[in-house]
This record gives structure tokens, C-alpha cells and sequence, in this order.
């Protein structure tokens, strides 16, 4: 359950935005921060579309003396990933509107 409090979207962003903001704005800066280091770290995942998917790729051809990877795999990885990537955006704005119902 404490994972779960701690991950939202867009609308707990808004919300922790919006209570930042009250509070002064020291407490703005904190959030913004916040979220850039959250955002940095989430695209450093090994997942293809995001960044950390492309270092792994360009390692993985490292490890074969430079050659590419064959555009299937590639494709593959493409899809793959984007699956991925497609699921945690769901997964998060479903927390999302369950924070905004309450449970």
C-alpha cells in the first residue's frame, strides 16, 4: 500500500503542485526537483524507447565487436518496450483516478 500512495500523474502532480504552492515557495522549488529527479531516473529504465533502453542497445552491440543489432530485434525491442512504457502509463493513471475516488 505504500507504494501506491507514493506513485501518481498527473493529477497528484497537480494536487502536490497546488499544496506546494500554499506553502511557500521554497516548497515549489522541492517539487519541481522532485519531479525532475523522478523523471531522470524513469528514463534511465532498460526499456528501448526510453534512454536507458538505448544505452542498453548500444551495450549490447559493444559486446558484439560493434555489430548492430539486426532490425528485427530491433523491432521487436521497439515494440516490446513501447508495451511496456504504454502499461506504466496505464498502471499510473489508474492509481491516479483511484487516489481521486478515494480508495
Amino acid at each position: 500500500a505504500e507504494i501506491k500512495d507514493n506513485i501518481g500523474g498527473p493529477a497528484s502532480v497537480a494536487q502536490a503542485v497546488t499544496v506546494a504552492t500554499i506553502l511557500g515557495f521554497d516548497k515549489v522549488v522541492l517539487v519541481a526537483a522532485m519531479l525532475s529527479i523522478s523523471l531522470g531516473v524513469m528514463n534511465l529504465l532498460p526499456i528501448v524507447p526510453l534512454d536507458g533502453g538505448q544505452m542498453l542497445v548500444a551495450f549490447a552491440e559493444l559486446l558484439r565487436g560493434g555489430r548492430r543489432l539486426s532490425l528485427q530485434v530491433q523491432g521487436t525491442l521497439s515494440t516490446v518496450g513501447a508495451l511496456l512504457v504504454f502499461m506504466l502509463v496505464l498502471g499510473v493513471v489508474t492509481l491516479d483516478i483511484g487516489h481521486i475516488a478515494g480508495r
